[in-house]
């Protein structure tokens, strides 16, 4: 998906990316940590730019409807980034990756409810993120 930035907060050592989804206009939070991990990184990126993103979800699946709780829809069970194999999800209109843990085995299952606690970014146009990569 393509994304323009919009800001970038630093920290000590990591920072959050400020995105605006070119097609849903969504705005997204993401934490970056790409340059503490790996010299290939995202600190190329400038604002005002425009980046094909591709950002992942950390949290828990839970139950019910909660605070913070989003409808995952199953895109695609087997989407491969890097060296990890993760789940393609839409959520809205917007696409998200979360690790296949969040499955349950030969569920027949089409979404399942994700508390989103912190938003990643993992790739970056051509570049993945080091913790994708093999070691």
């Amino acid at each position: 998906m393509l994304f323009k930035l919009i800001n970038i907060k630093d920290y000590m050592v990591t920072r959050d990316i400020q995105l605006k989804n070119i097609e849903t206009e969504t705005i997204e939070i993401c934490f970056d940590d790409s340059a503490l991990v790996g010299i290939e990184n995202f600190e190329f990126m400038k604002i005002g730019n425009l980046y094909d993103c591709k950002i992942m979800l950390f949290g828990d699946v839970v139950t019910e409807k909660i605070e913070r709780a989003v409808k995952c829809d199953i895109i695609n069970e087997n989407i491969k980034i890097g060296n990890r194999l993760l789940v393609e999800v839409l959520v809205g209109k917007d696409i998200y990756y979360v690790t296949k843990k969040y499955l349950k085995k030969n569920s027949q299952e089409k979404f399942f409810l994700f508390r989103v606690s912190r938003k990643d970014l993992i790739q970056v146009d051509n570049i993945i993120h080091a913790d994708f990569k093999e070691k």
